[in-house]
C-alpha cells in the first residue's frame, strides 16, 4: 500500500501537502517513492499532469491509469525514485574516451569505489551531461534493486526507470 504521508516534511502523522488528482487532467507520468532498506511499502505515489502539476495518487489508481493507456496503445511513464541514502551518485569525466568507453570506465571505477563486492552492486552509467561532458554513474545494492522491482510489480506498476531521488533536483552552482 502506498503511504500518503510525507515523513520528510515533519514525520509521522503529517499528511501530504499535495492536492488530490483532478480527474479532468491528462497525466504525463507516475512517480513512485521507493522505500529505504528497513521498509516494505511504497513511500508515496504522485501523478504528474501535462502541465507539470504534481498530485497524490494511490498505487491502485496509478496502475489503472497505466493499464488504460496500454489498452489505447499509449504509454504512461512510471518513474521510481530510489532513496538518496540507498544510492551513490557520481559524475566522472573522461575527456579522451568515446562515450561508450567512458560509460564502461565509469561503471568500472564506481565498482572499484564501492564498499563490498562489486558483484553485489547494480551500477548504471548515463549519457554525458551537456554542460561538461561528465558521465553520471549511479549504484545501489543489487538485492535492494531486486526488492524495489518486486515491490513495484506487486503494486501493479512496472517502472520504466529507477532514478536516484537526489538526481531530480538541480545541481548547485
Amino acid at each position: 500500500a502506498c503511504h500518503h504521508r510525507a515523513p520528510h516534511l515533519g514525520g509521522r502523522g503529517m499528511t501530504s501537502p499535495l492536492p488530490p488528482r483532478r480527474a479532468d487532467t491528462a497525466l504525463a507520468a507516475i512517480l513512485l517513492a521507493l522505500p529505504s532498506q528497513q521498509d516494505d511499502s511504497l513511500r508515496a505515489c504522485w501523478a504528474v499532469d501535462e502541465d507539470g502539476r504534481i498530485s497524490d495518487i494511490s498505487p491502485v489508481d496509478a496502475a489503472a491509469e497505466v493499464e488504460a493507456r496500454a489498452k489505447q496503445g499509449r504509454t504512461l511513464p512510471v518513474i521510481a525514485l530510489a532513496p538518496a541514502a540507498a544510492t551513490n551518485v557520481h559524475a566522472l569525466l573522461f575527456d579522451d574516451l568515446p562515450v561508450k568507453q567512458a560509460q564502461a570506465a565509469a561503471r568500472l571505477l564506481a565498482a572499484q569505489k564501492s564498499l563490498g563486492s562489486p558483484d553485489d552492486q547494480h551500477i548504471v552509467a548515463g549519457e554525458p551531461r551537456s554542460e561538461d561532458g561528465a558521465i553520471p554513474v549511479a549504484s545501489a545494492s543489487a538485492a535492494l534493486m531486486t526488492r524495489w522491482i518486486a515491490l513495484t510489480r506487486a503494486a501493479g506498476l512496472d517502472p520504466d526507470s529507477i532514478t536516484p531521488a537526489s538526481t531530480i533536483l538541480p545541481t548547485p552552482e
